[in-house]
């Protein structure tokens, strides 16, 4: 589905992965309830097509998955000139949310590269600052493939200053393991070949 103001596309499971396997117990009962939202930044010039791969996986395990990529334009040429064009696409994304009713699960977002990077930024922002978005629930953020390892650094710190993130089910263990949970978080994260970095607040 898809719309003409936001050119963005998404794909609701018609059953959880796991809801009929815990269904016996009541914690199982609890665990049906809960259908994660993926939301997926494309990079630079990516294409729906592209992005389409990495939604199937999660979309297969009773994920609802929206996809969007930024125009090319407004990441390279808007946001060069100070424009913050990428604020309200980030904005009407969040709305999506509410459109849906889906504004009370948790969230996990997938970023691709700089240009996903970028508008994320916007959602961070918007998460911390807007009375309508600060009680969404992101659990999860993964970075794949940006930003260029030699800003790394400077970026994570940006994003720790910015806006520090509490990741639910997100631990670390002995000798610095990271457990997930549910466990198809792992799963997942293992079949994309994914590094995930995680800034948790205590």
């Amino acid at each position: 589905m898809a719309s003409a103001e936001l050119d963005y596309t998404i794909e609701i499971p018609d059953q959880p992965f796991w809801s009929q396997k815990n269904s016996s117990s009541q914690a199982g009962k609890e665990a049906g309830t809960r259908q994660p939202v993926v939301i997926l930044l494309g990079w630079g010039g990516c294409k729906d097509k592209n992005l389409a791969k990495y939604s199937a996986i999660y979309h297969k395990r009773g994920c609802i998955v929206i996809r969007y990529t930024a125009p090319w334009h407004m990441v390279f040429f808007s946001e060069s000139l100070g424009i913050p064009s990428l604020r309200v696409l980030a904005q009407r994304l969040l709305e999506l949310l509410f459109d849906y009713e889906i504004e009370k699960e948790p969230l996990l977002f997938h970023v691709f590269s700089n240009a996903g990077v970028m508008l994320y930024r916007y959602v961070l922002e918007l998460l911390h600052t807007h009375q309508r978005f600060c009680h969404l629930r992101v659990v999860g953020t993964i970075f794949d493939s940006g930003p260029g390892d030699s800003n790394v650094v400077f970026c994570m710190a940006s994003c720790l200053l910015l806006s520090p993130l509490l990741v639910d089910g997100i631990s670390v263990g002995t000798e610095g393991q990271l457990t997930f949970w549910p466990d198809w978080v792992a799963e997942v994260l293992t079949r994309l070949g994914c590094h995930l970095q995680c800034i948790t607040r205590g």
